[in-house]
């Protein structure tokens, strides 16, 4: 009889209330197919449209069912107690199609009569106060619902979402929430947020906030930015201001950036421009009235081209240059001259050398090189600091000698001088010795003239006193 029962059970159409899970159905059924090879069908139907889909078969233990099956509100299995006795059961995972024996163990209790099995209340709905609890296990309570508020962990005070009496929502507990009130936004009872009678937002309180006005942003009641009238953009206030108007950016009225319609780019009121053109970059500054001005980089500021200091650089020119200049190019007297040289401009120094070659009397050539000194920043690479020259001279046309004598009739005119130089300083030895006797001759002169004179005067005298 107790079979027959349980294959009439079977034998009947019964649905499992489910949380709809896919499309296609929202709750189990299971009915018996007349076969005991067989077993049951399970289903999953649709009660919208009544189709119904065929899930698995299964023949259980005894090919048999005590009691009702439910569904576990822990795993969401179909769980069915089968077989003699009330210790078998058999669940069913609809979502990965499989089946597991579960063993309920026996109790330490005196009893009698079979295990009846009550399904615990599923994801929502149970608690006697009418609110809907939320659990993942059937044990431990998530979220519960209940009347206008939504409360965390079973505990009545940890408020996560409440709707309060004046129709304010109150997100977290009373000391530590965010409150959505008519006007904007509080946190713990402060203004965040707040739509003002004037149509704008405020943020914070009113004597540390920040206002979304119709035209910009003030920050404490003063302008921060600016929307004007003309459509430029103010940032700060009239007489401290930066302005972006259509054309760039300007500060206190002076321009600072400026993109004109012809594609200039302009920095500064007296500007510096820059404009892409025909492929090149160019730049060049101009002054308030148009017309084009130097510029001067100064104050130690260098201007580099491909890392190389462009002033030095005119200097290195200059130092090498004067350096070369030193050196032979032409050879005179020699067939081979070399020669060192050095040479300054602006301040920076260079030494050279080089060496000038007579091939003949009409072709020579020459070869020489300058370097800067070691140890300039921004100079460059290697060759940015070297210089060098080769060349030659050619003489065209008839060779003249009218200054330049062979090394034969040099020494031929050397010996000559030699000569007529011993002669001379015979001539001047005989010129001193006969200045020599001359000056005896003009002594013993002026003493007969002392001696006439004195023997004049005495007969003068005599003379006189003879009268």
């Amino acid at each position: 009889m107790k079979k027959f029962l349980a294959l009439s059970l079977i034998g009947s159409s019964l649905l499992i209330g489910s949380n709809p899970a896919k499309a296609d159905y929202d709750v189990f059924g299971y009915q018996y197919s007349g076969s005991s090879t067989t077993g049951n069908y399970i289903y999953g139907i649709n009660t919208s449209t009544g189709a119904r889909t065929l899930l698995t078969t299964r023949r259980f233990s005894d090919n048999s069912i005590n009691g009702q099956p439910y569904i576990s509100t822990n795993t969401g299995e179909i769980v069915f107690n089968t077989g003699t006795g009330s210790d078998k059961y058999e669940a069913y995972n609809w979502e990965t199609n499989t089946w597991r024996f579960v063993t309920i163990q026996d109790p330490t209790e005196t009893v009698q009569g079979d295990l009846n099995m009550v399904q615990r209340p599923t994801a929502a709905g149970g608690p006697s106060d009418g609110s809907i609890v939320l659990s993942n296990d059937g044990d431990n309570e998530l979220i519960r619902v209940k009347d206008n508020e939504i409360t965390a962990g079973g505990d009545s005070s940890a408020t996560l979402i409440k709707k309060n009496t004046d129709g304010t929502i109150q997100l977290g507990t009373d000391t530590n929430d965010i409150d959505v009130v008519a006007d904007g936004l509080n946190i713990d009872g402060a203004a965040v947020i707040t739509k003002n009678t004037d149509g704008s937002i405020q943020l914070g309180a009113d004597g540390n906030d920040i206002d979304v006005v119709a035209d910009g942003l003030n920050i404490d009641g003063t302008a921060v930015i600016t929307k004007n009238a003309d459509g430029t953009i103010q940032i700060g206030t009239d007489e401290n201001d930066i302005d972006i108007t259509s054309e760039g950016l300007a500060i206190d009225g002076e321009p600072l950036i400026t993109k004109k319609a012809n594609g200039e780019l302009h920095i500064g009121k007296n500007s510096w421009i820059t404009k892409e053109e025909n492929g090149r970059q160019k730049v060049y500054a101009k002054d308030a009235a148009g017309n084009p001005i130097p510029i001067d980089y100064t104050n130690g500021t260098k201007l580099l081209i491909n890392g190389r200091d462009v002033e030095q650089s005119i200097n290195n020119v200059g130092a090498l240059s004067a350096a070369l200049t030193g050196l032979p190019t032409v050879p005179t007297d020699t067939t081979l001259a070399c020669g060192l040289g050095t040479g300054t401009h602006g301040g920076d120094f260079a030494f050279s050398g080089g060496c000038a070659s007579k091939v003949n009397d009409k072709l020579s050539i020459n070869y020489a090189a300058s370097m800067t000194m070691p140890g300039q920043d921004y100079a460059g690479d290697f060759e940015d600091t070297f210089s060098a020259r080769a060349g030659f001279v050619w003489k065209l046309g008839k060779a003249t000698k009218p200054t330049q004598i062979s090394m034969k009739d040099k020494k031929v005119m050397e010996t000559k001088i030699e000569s007529l130089e011993k002669k001379n300083k015979a001539i001047l030895s005989k010129n001193q010795k006969l200045e020599n006797k001359l000056s005896i001759l003009m002594a013993r002169l002026e003493k007969i003239e002392k001696i006439a004179l004195v023997e004049s005067k005495s007969k003068n005298l005599a003379v006189y006193k003879h009268k």
